[in-house]
């Protein structure tokens, strides 16, 4: 998770006076950064769903044992519709992170699963190869010819994968989420926040519609 602060330094002293009026001015600041918000959730997902910054490629065989097959092969992609952007009640904090949410009912942030799934590929990690696991490579069959190739156990693997027997752990490379999207946001964001702001103020001024 990474925040935007709506009263950060960067900004200009009179769009800071500004904000910190009632009316038409907390209604404007809300909104910009509600826009900020959504730009930067948008960032996140890119990011996961395009590949992220030189991750390490996906296993041949894990791709394979994906539930959905027919998805891009970057190694996160399923993570990448969960990035969410939350709001705080003063509207002066916008939160960028993963989540989840229903339509008409305020998002949430800090499943337990979503967090797991995360700081795995943030920091890398060693799964413990299961009975289970074991089971799903060698039920998946090698491409090509017909296999009569006996096995380290001694069975006949028969053309499928089989794990070896020392091999206790699979091992997850570190692929690097939330810090690589905040530094490239981080430049832009002061500036997005403070035109959307004044654009905001503007519209509810004159009454005119949202462009």
């Amino acid at each position: 998770m990474f925040q935007i602060d709506a009263k950060t330094d960067g900004l200009n002293e009179t769009t800071r006076m500004l904000m910190e009026l009632p009316g038409i001015f907390q209604r404007a600041r809300r909104s910009a950064l509600s826009s900020v918000g959504w730009w930067a959730a948008q960032e996140l997902r890119n990011h996961i769903e395009y590949g992220g910054s030189g991750w390490q490629k996906l296993h041949p065989l894990t791709l394979r044992l994906r539930k959905f097959r027919s998805a891009p092969a970057t190694p996160l992609f399923f993570l990448g519709r969960f990035a969410r952007y939350l709001i705080d009640k003063e509207a002066t904090v916008a939160e960028i992170g993963l989540g989840k949410s229903k339509k008409g009912e305020p998002g949430q942030m800090g499943d337990p699963w979503l967090m797991g799934a995360l700081r795995r590929h943030e920091e890398g990690a060693a799964i413990p190869v299961t009975k289970r696991t074991r089971m799903a490579w060698l039920s998946t069959k090698i491409k090509g010819g017909k296999w009569k190739k006996q096995g380290r156990s001694g069975a006949v693997t028969g053309g499928y994968f089989v794990l070896k027997p020392e091999t206790t752990h699979i091992t997850i490379p570190r692929r690097p989420v939330i810090g690589p999207v905040f530094r490239k946001i981080q430049g832009d964001a002061v500036k997005r926040f403070e035109a959307q702001f004044l654009a905001a103020l503007e519209r509810y001024r004159t009454g005119s519609a949202k462009a």
